[in-house]
């Protein structure tokens, strides 16, 4: 399983701006070609071909766009899933959710367009 994480710093020793959660942030797109779990703020898109869990240390202001994904933390750009979107308790998901399923747990916390039973393009 893959992993986007980080400890305040890169491998060239330089220091990684960390969020408002104390997490990495890294600027730009972001894709995963196996289940992957993420653990560091985004300013960007992030894929995933297969199951993604957004790790309640993440923030994500771009959309996510995976086979399956499990929301533990913030995504505030929409989401989209072939398969089930989770949404755990304590999460936070805004603008739209595209899903073939939808589990949301009390606590949680989505504002938006909700399409399920739909494939998207």
């Amino acid at each position: 399983m893959s992993s986007v994480t980080g400890h305040g710093a890169d491998r060239s020793g330089q220091e990684v701006p960390e969020g408002v959660s104390g997490a990495p942030t890294v600027w730009g797109d972001v894709r995963f070609r196996a289940d992957a779990v993420l653990k560091a703020g985004v300013h960007g898109n992030v894929e995933a071909t297969h199951k993604l869990v957004v790790a309640a240390e993440a923030e994500v202001t771009g959309r996510v766009k995976a086979r399956e994904v499990c929301l533990e933390g913030q995504i505030k750009g929409g989401v989209e899933a072939a398969g089930r979107v989770w949404i755990k308790s304590g999460a936070v998901l805004r603008q739209r959710c595209v899903a073939g399923s939808l589990r949301m747990e009390p606590g949680s916390d989505f504002q938006g367009e909700l399409r399920v039973g739909e494939a998207f393009p």
